[in-house]
């Protein structure tokens, strides 16, 4: 990507290039050697490390800066990306930067970045693969045939034909004929490429997610802010409905029984409720020493929670957060949510007063993750 030193600096400064990220060094985006495929895909990742850069100056510089970044705090603060307990850094950011429409343009960070000048000025192939990344969405697809090199796969709810290159699938994924995948793809159907950490699911899934994947459009038609035109409102509500998607995946777990209205169950069969507690703190000095000295509690230094997970296979069973005068501990079913109210009445006794539990099932969540964004 080269951009000329008189040229407005992409990072949205205002200022010329020469005289603000040039003024030392060239913008460096090339990939180190290590993640080089050799392939188009280097072409996208050096403009992701673009989009990026002018994601954060929309953030310091831009009016929009302020909703942009709430966003972006909500989802990480809701979702963990990047830990343990949570999803993939590249469901968060690809979801910020080419799904999320924000300020009073409604327009994406991407599509932003597409209409600055000295992006404008790019050679091809780079502004049509900016406008491939723009395009792009998430997905449920199921692999109809695997080889060395290909995965083709059918795109559920749109019925199109995948041809997935292999170059980046993830070492720890075994793909097999009838898998399902929730995946990002990059590219034409004809030469696609994964662009996204895919989350990956038994072929008896198909008729749940297939379900879910027309009642999403469904839904997202009758509470569409504008006409949206019918070609397009499967890729549109794939990308309003991300976040539904990462609640889903770190709370809960598909279920066959119901081809109806799918069931969703956590990893001990009980059925998702999403629980909220709210105690109330009576003795705050000392409160975080003796929840991390409660067994089973595990304290995260830089998201400042705590996560109770199961002896013997640490699978995390809730988080639980100190919010001014209130312990909040939030669970997937009410099952989690009895016996984590007793577990912390006992340790934690005369120090914080139950006040209530905020119980959501499944069908409401979609719904208020939009408005949360909003």
């Amino acid at each position: 990507m080269k951009i000329g030193r008189n040229d407005p600096c992409p990072c949205g400064s205002g200022k010329k290039y020469k005289k603000c990220c040039g003024s030392d060094q060239e913008m460096d985006f090339s990939l180190p050697e290590e993640l080089r495929t050799g392939t188009p895909l280097d072409d996208y990742m050096r403009l992701v490390q673009a989009v990026a850069l002018y994601a954060q100056s929309l953030i310091q510089f831009h009016e929009d800066g302020r909703e942009l970044k709430k966003a972006g705090d909500y989802f990480e603060n809701e979702f963990l990306p990047g830990t343990p307990f949570g999803v993939p850094d590249s469901l968060c950011m690809s979801w910020l930067h080419y799904d999320l429409q924000f300020g009073k343009a409604e327009e994406t960070v991407c599509e932003r970045f597409l209409d600055l000048a000295v992006t404008r000025k790019l050679e091809e192939p780079g502004l049509m693969l900016l406008r491939s990344m723009r395009d792009s969405y998430a997905a449920f697809y199921q692999a109809r045939s695997v080889d060395d090199t290909w995965i083709v796969f059918e795109e559920l709810g749109a019925g199109k034909t995948w041809h997935v290159h292999r170059v980046n699938e993830p070492e720890e994924v075994e793909t097999a004929k009838g898998d399902m995948w929730y995946v990002r793809l990059i590219g034409p159907q004809s030469d696609a490429y994964i662009f996204s950490a895919p989350y990956v699911f038994p072929s008896k899934s198909k008729n749940d997610f297939t379900t879910a994947m027309k009642k999403q459009t469904q839904a997202f038609a009758e509470t569409a802010k504008k006409d949206i035109p019918e070609a397009e409102l499967f890729r549109q509500s794939c990308k309003a409905s991300v976040p539904f998607w990462a609640r889903y995946f770190i709370e809960g777990e598909a279920r066959e029984e119901d081809a109806t209205v799918p069931e969703v169950r956590n990893t001990d069969n009980e059925p998702i409720r999403f629980c909220k507690l709210f105690f109330l703190i009576n003795v705050r000095q000392g409160m975080e020493e003796r929840l991390s000295s409660i067994r089973a509690f595990e304290y995260d230094e830089g998201s400042r929670t705590w996560t109770w997970v199961k002896r013997g296979n640490k699978m995390a069973l809730g988080t639980l957060s100190l919010k001014r005068k209130y312990l909040l501990a939030e669970t997937n079913s009410e099952e989690r949510a009895f016996c984590l109210i007793k577990k912390l009445k006992r340790a934690l006794k005369e120090h914080v007063s139950f006040e209530k539990m905020d119980v959501r099932d499944v069908s409401s969540i979609a719904e208020e993750e939009g408005r949360k964004i909003e």
